[in-house]
């Protein structure tokens, strides 16, 4: 990945909205050498990483709500004062398992065969995302933090060691499909989540959150570029 990338990145109203970084010395200074690998990362595991012919669009809306969940998750860490690198980055990989799903099923599609309808996936994607995310994180040696939240975000009561980080991505990933599509996804069914009482967010502060949509979604454009 090129320098100046990373810093077209790094000025982005998600990372320094109020400073002009100029050079990548600065970046790390001013954001840390973690939070320059998360950048990193990100930028190099896009939609186009992935090659599953005929499911590109659903690996461009998957990679898309990954990237709004990672910030979003960041931004509720920050809230809780946990560790806002580490949600970021188990934010921005929760779905992977949904990506390896697409990769498999159109690595073994014949020619003739059409694409796997909507309701099809969706069953393959309850049944095997948590195991095949779990295989990855394992495969890739990612600590266990970030392995654990993969694994059982979506029921995160039953998370050995990091059921708060892994309630703190469900909400995170629930605040990006409201942001994301609000219509299916309304502000009321989003304040009954019930990562909610694990993460112990007040009303007044998930506003606060959802406040922050327009630094979320520049976050987004930038590592999508």
């Amino acid at each position: 990945m090129e320098y100046a990338h990373v810093i077209h990145i790094a000025n982005s109203a998600a990372y320094t909205p109020h400073s002009n970084l100029v050079s990548l010395q600065q970046a790390i200074t001013r954001l840390g050498m973690i939070e320059i690998s998360n950048i990193a990362l990100a930028t190099t595991m896009n939609s186009k990483l992935f090659k599953a012919p005929g499911y590109e669009k659903h690996i461009e809306d998957i990679w898309y709500h990954s990237l709004a969940t990672a910030f979003w998750s960041k931004e509720i860490a920050r809230t809780l004062r946990f560790n806002v690198e580490a949600a970021f980055l188990c934010g921005l990989l929760h779905s992977i398992g949904k990506v390896v799903i697409l990769q498999t099923v159109a690595d073994f599609r014949s020619s003739n065969e059409s694409i796997m309808d909507e309701y099809d996936l969706q069953q393959l994607f309850n049944q095997y995302e948590s195991p095949v995310s779990e295989i990855v994180a394992n495969q890739w040696g990612l600590p266990d933090i970030v392995s654990e939240t993969m694994t059982y975000y979506k029921h995160f009561n039953s998370a050995p060691t990091a059921a708060e980080t892994a309630a703190t991505v469900l909400f995170g990933s629930q605040i990006a499909d409201h942001m994301i599509d609000s219509e299916n996804f309304p502000l009321d069914v989003l304040i009954q989540s019930p990562a909610l009482e694990l993460v112990n967010l007040y009303p007044d502060e998930v506003d606060e959150l959802l406040n922050k949509t327009d630094v979320v979604k520049s976050g987004v454009r930038a590592l999508s570029i």
